[in-house]
């Protein structure tokens, strides 16, 4: 055989280890080399119940992009698909009904609303209890009004409230109120009163001349109730209690 020949046999050989190689390594390189831009989307999470911006601040170092909109309630995320989902569910989680507190407690708004026959000096009545004296004015026939005390009561179911006073200037005229609640969990559509008690004195001369107004209700929150009527002679032709309730 000639060298020619020879060399015509094993040329073949002797490249192909380098066809076979080549483009293995040149595919390497492409996969690794080239920069490939990642996929990206965008979320829109809405808020039912939890404050938007306070959740895109807890959730900041999740991963995606998160920016937040507290008028509209919208936290927007921005990024992986799989973390911009993973955040998704862990806004769900954190977007959770927030558990009312429970009121403990009950403030009572009480005003002493003194009702004259004749004329006397007019006074505006505080707004919240302008509908309550109205009601008093087309029921009975008195021509006037004028508030004679007003103050307030915070206390609990339990133990009886007691408070105590005089009517602003007038010494001889002094007050005692009581008021007690019942139940264990407080309602707002449904505030028991029990133990309601208005002694109103009066000293003249050594003596004292006692009236009183007592009773139970039933009330709800913000409602103005007038509880009832007692008279004060030479004070007022009539004194009738008012009272709201509120929880806190």
């Amino acid at each position: 055989m000639s060298r020619d020949s020879i060399l015509r046999c094993f040329l073949p050989l002797a490249i192909l280890p380098g066809i076979a190689t080549l483009p293995a390594q040149d595919e390497s390189v492409s996969r690794q080399g080239d920069v490939q831009p990642s996929a990206s989307v965008t979320q829109i999470y809405w808020a039912r119940h939890a404050n938007a911006q306070e959740m895109a601040h807890v959730l900041r170092h999740s991963g995606p992009t998160i920016t937040s909109d507290s008028a509209l309630r919208a936290v927007v995320l921005s990024g992986n698909p799989d973390q911009v989902a993973a955040t998704l569910k862990l806004l769900g989680e954190l977007d959770q009904p927030v558990a009312e507190p429970v009121p403990t407690n009950v403030v009572i708004d009480l005003h002493l609303v003194g009702a004259y026959r004749d004329e006397q000096q007019s006074q505006a009545m505080p707004a919240h209890i302008e509908g309550a004296v109205d009601a008093i004015q087309k029921t009975f026939p008195f021509v006037s009004y004028r508030l004679l005390e007003a103050f307030t009561i915070r206390t609990a179911p339990g133990p009886v409230a007691l408070v105590e006073g005089y009517f602003g200037s007038e010494k001889a005229v002094r007050y005692l109120f009581q008021i007690g609640i019942e139940g264990d969990r407080l309602q707002p559509d449904s505030i028991r009163l029990s133990h309601i008690e208005l002694r109103l004195q009066v000293i003249r001369e050594g003596s004292i001349e006692e009236t009183q107004i007592s009773t139970n209700l039933n009330t709800r929150e913000g409602k103005t109730v007038v509880v009832g009527k007692a008279g004060i002679r030479g004070i007022a032709d009539g004194v009738f209690l008012v009272l709201t309730a509120r929880l806190d």
